[in-house]
């Protein structure tokens, strides 16, 4: 009794399974008479076919795919082939069971997409030698009623169809005309499976800065290249709003530019829209290629450059300081402002908000002597706007400061009893502690306090880097054991873990 009561359950759902499908698949196709008129002009010549073959037995294969997936459509097509076939009258020929294998004709196909429209292919072939009998397309448009016919399917993805400005390529991009008022075109676009790219061609009249972006629920990954050359100018991936790409550029008029839209990942599909604008170039406007050179000053008598930031505008700052230290570069002045610190390689080092005085950025960082350095400002957000002053300086070094050839020399101590030594680390800094151990031994170094520290431990000869820790000590405090000989030389270096600053204690120790 209980294996029947289950058994009548398990028939119960297939049963509700099946109505909610025909039901969903109703539903849906009655808003579309396209495709109803599809199938029954497709089912009148296939009729027509199987009488003049003189066929007798026929199967209306599910073998319809599209995209290496059967979606709801295929089933609802099949469906309604069957039974536009099955009441035809007077026909010759019986209808079998997909999987029967004694058919002598079988109707089968695919379904293929072009740029707003779904073509079905579908055959007749023959089961004795496989050949085809006939072949039939089938074409309606794709729309938001058709296209929900295509959602899901047998893989589990979400169809999305190609727009109408598809297939676009490097060689046949889509042209972008841009509003000579400054005003924000805008284009609805699609990133569909199968790595789908759009391409977008761009032709200024104006000399400008120009401004990419797109919008929507997508996540996208932008691309910027000069047209002729194929050189890569720029790319991002969530500049803009979320998980939006966003890149301005200054360009020239007359040149060809080309920007490449894609999904984040092969994983990323779905509707966005594109739109772009230009505004005029400033008098003084920088870039990364002609940036603003600016002579480092020595603490805050820096000189100090005067600003003005429009719409969706950027300076570039180059910096090439004559010495090693810890660089101070910041903005001054009522507008909110957002740097960012970058190397040559355009490598991001560092970025800011608020770091400075109210709403002004500030970074602190070590550099290197000689090298070029890029200091990019803009407003906090695209419709920030007004003056500010950018200074950059290198901050003199303190008098306590130690290096690895002005090392803190440090008496060791016996056991946890051992001499602790408070000192404060600024952002980027670095402690060098010397040891010279009267006897062999276990040591034990260690920080103390709050801040967040990581620790090198090296032979002071050959600078050999001998151990390194990070959080072996208390909370985020580093710890090192090692085996230590008599006389010999050690470093250890303490900085804050990532470049961060702030106040700690040292101490190390010989276990007795």
């Amino acid at each position: 009794m209980q294996i029947m009561i289950k058994s009548q359950c398990f028939i119960k759902k297939i049963c509700l399974f099946i109505t909610v499908f025909i039901i969903t698949a109703a539903a849906v196709c009655a808003q579309s008479p396209q495709i109803d008129n599809a199938v029954n002009e497709l089912a009148k010549n296939i009729h027509g076919k199987l009488i003049e073959e003189r066929a007798t037995k026929v199967i209306v294969s599910h073998q319809f795919t599209f995209r290496e997936s059967i979606p709801l459509f295929v089933s609802y097509w099949v469906n309604q082939l069957t039974g536009e076939l099955a009441n035809m009258p007077n026909k010759p020929y019986i209808l079998l069971s997909d999987g029967v294998a004694d058919a002598d004709f079988r109707i089968s196909g695919e379904i293929v997409e072009t740029a707003g429209v779904i073509r079905v292919y579908t055959r007749l072939i023959r089961q004795d030698n496989r050949a085809i009998a006939a072949s039939f397309n089938s074409d309606f448009e794709m729309n938001e009623t058709t296209a929900a016919f295509f959602a899901g399917g047998r893989n589990g993805s979400t169809y999305i169809p190609l727009d109408s400005y598809e297939p676009d390529s490097w060689d046949n991009p889509v042209l972008f005309e841009i509003d000579p008022n400054g005003n924000i075109t805008t284009m609805q676009r699609t990133i569909s499976a199968n790595n789908d790219e759009d391409f977008f061609l761009f032709r200024p009249n104006n000399d400008g800065r120009l401004v990419m972006e797109t919008t929507g629920d997508t996540d996208t990954y932008m691309e910027f290249y000069d047209a002729d050359t194929k050189r890569l100018l720029d790319e991002n991936d969530d500049g803009g709003e979320e998980n939006n790409a966003k890149i301005v550029y200054n360009v020239d008029a007359g040149k060809r530019y080309i920007a490449k839209v894609r999904g984040y990942s092969d994983e990323n599909t779905g509707y966005y829209t594109f739109r772009a604008n230009i505004f005029p170039r400033k008098e003084g406007a920088s870039s990364w290629e002609n940036p603003i050179q600016y002579e480092l000053g020595v603490s805050q008598n820096a000189g100090v450059v005067n600003r003005a930031l429009f719409e969706e505008d950027s300076d570039y700052f180059l910096l090439i300081p004559q010495n090693n230290g810890r660089f101070v570069m910041e903005t001054t002045g009522s507008t909110d402002t957002y740097m960012e610190l970058y190397d040559a390689d355009k490598q991001l080092l560092a970025r800011d908000d608020d770091s400075g005085e109210d709403n002004n950025a500030q970074i602190t960082r070590n550099l290197d002597a000689g090298k070029r350095y890029i200091a990019l400002v803009r407003g906090y957000n695209g419709e920030t706007t007004g003056d500010y002053a950018f200074r950059a300086y290198i901050l003199p070094p303190r008098e306590d400061a130690s290096s690895w050839e002005k090392p803190i020399q440090y008496a060791l101590g016996v056991n946890q009893d051992a001499r602790v030594v408070n000192r404060v680390l600024f952002e980027e800094e670095s402690d060098y502690f010397l040891l010279v151990p009267n006897r062999n031994g276990t040591l034990v170094v260690e920080t103390t306090g709050d801040t967040d520290t990581y620790m090198e431990f090296y032979d002071a000869g050959t600078k050999r880097l001998l151990a390194e820790d990070d959080d072996s000590g208390e909370g985020n405090n580093a710890q090192i054991t090692y085996n230590i000989e008599a006389r010999k030389r050690y470093i250890v270096l303490v900085q804050g873990y990532g470049g961060s600053g702030g106040e700690y204690g040292f101490k190390a120790y010989i276990r007795r």
